[in-house]
């Protein structure tokens, strides 16, 4: 993760509206665990530092919106398989793909019928 400039974030060059919400960004699990029962009655625990980080990025009726411009570039970036990004957050930057495992990674619904801009979501991996 590279430093970026304080106050604006950007995907893959593209600045993105001041008021979005990244929703997991505080929730996210960085650890995956399994835990086996034994004969004996006790556990064997088994855990590792996770290498990836779920960002989804939300813009909701509340919060700032997605233009026009921004939903055309975002599909063409999320129709690219195997494609990495940079994205920009709050200084810091991420190397991120599209979470193609969970579908649809990009969403949009106009705010008004024929409105150019969106509500929606870009679900993203950090790597």
């Amino acid at each position: 993760m590279a430093l970026s400039p304080l106050g604006t974030n950007y995907l893959n060059g593209i600045q993105l509206p001041a008021q979005l919400i990244w929703t997991e960004r505080y929730s996210s699990q960085r650890v995956a665990g399994t835990m086996v029962p034994t004969l004996d009655g006790g556990v064997l625990s088994y855990s590792q530092q996770l290498q990836y980080r779920n960002i989804t990025i939300e813009a909701r009726d509340d919060t700032d919106w997605f233009d026009q411009v921004m939903v055309d570039a975002f599909l063409v970036m999320a129709e690219s398989p195997n494609t990495q990004y940079s994205l920009a957050w709050d200084g810091v930057t991420y190397t991120v793909i599209f979470r193609h495992n969970e579908p649809p990674v990009a969403d949009f619904t106009p705010i008004f019928p024929f409105d150019p801009n969106y509500t929606g979501r870009l679900k993203l991996l950090a790597i």
